[in-house]
């Protein structure tokens, strides 16, 4: 049965601000964020971020030789932020295209008229109706090294060989400034719909399975767009899950926020 968050739908003619999108650029976009007071350095952070993916079913190199070549814990000379594995799947082959620019400019918007709108309500209706809904479990911080590496290894290969319900997943990766001044890494792994729980349940059951026993907290991909994180202006909390492990029950708990 298909369980869904609770939100309410914020209608078009409630602000009259979802109607009409200019297009504009990224950088149009988070001059416009700043000068309402949102924090967009890591909204400009996410965006410029650099990714070495392998494209499973698509890439020449064997996937465990890549695998190796390229373990979060090994500092990198180049400017990769992250190393990731996606998959082709059903669900995100006919998934309506995002349109994260069009989600952004509407935000903006709605700050402009007024800033009491936003809340996690509004957030959701937005990623419904501008198709942003993916979002994704992170696993942070994981100490680099030999932990880093095994606990990526597992997620990747369980990607790849289509163990658990994910078409992506990334780990941030090592650099010789970090190793001095923050040697820790974050595991992401992405669903398609953060608005149906049992697709996010499914997910983090699967991530379970595979040996992951650290706590989990789940954020929609939206939130980071939007600069939804720590302290922010409103008062949201960054992540809308978080999963604990319980050892000796051998079982997790989800809780929503």
């Amino acid at each position: 049965m298909r369980t869904e968050i609770p939100y309410h739908v914020i209608p078009e003619s409630t602000t009259g601000l979802l109607v009409l999108v200019v297009s504009l650029t990224m950088d149009e976009v988070l001059i416009d964020m700043k000068a309402l007071a949102v924090d967009t350095k890591k909204i400009q952070q996410n965006d410029e971020e650099e990714t070495v993916v392998y494209d499973v079913g698509y890439e020449q190199e064997p996937f465990d030789k890549w695998l190796e070549d390229n373990m979060p814990s090994v500092i990198r000379s180049d400017k990769a932020d992250f190393v990731g594995v996606l998959r082709d799947n059903q669900a995100s082959i006919n998934k309506p295209e995002s349109d994260v620019m069009g989600l952004m400019n509407a935000f903006t918007r709605v700050i402009a008229s007024d800033r009491e709108l936003v809340t996690k309500q509004l957030l959701f209706s937005l990623a419904e109706k501008f198709h942003v809904t993916s979002g994704k479990w992170m696993l942070i911080p994981v100490k680099t090294g030999l932990k880093v590496d095994v606990l990526w290894t597992k997620v990747a290969k369980a990607i790849a060989e289509a163990q658990i319900p994910c078409h992506y997943a990334k780990v941030s990766t090592m650099n010789a400034d970090k190793l001095m001044t923050d040697p820790s890494h974050v595991i992401c792994i992405y669903n398609n719909n953060f608005l149906n729980l049992d697709e996010v349940r499914a997910l983090e059951s699967g991530i379970r399975s595979i040996g992951l026993r650290g706590k989990l907290c789940y954020k929609p991909d939206v939130y980071t767009y939007c600069g939804i994180y720590s302290r922010n202006q409103w008062g949201i909390s960054p992540i809308i899950s978080k999963s604990n492990y319980d050892i000796k029950l051998e079982k997790s708990r989800i809780e929503l926020f």
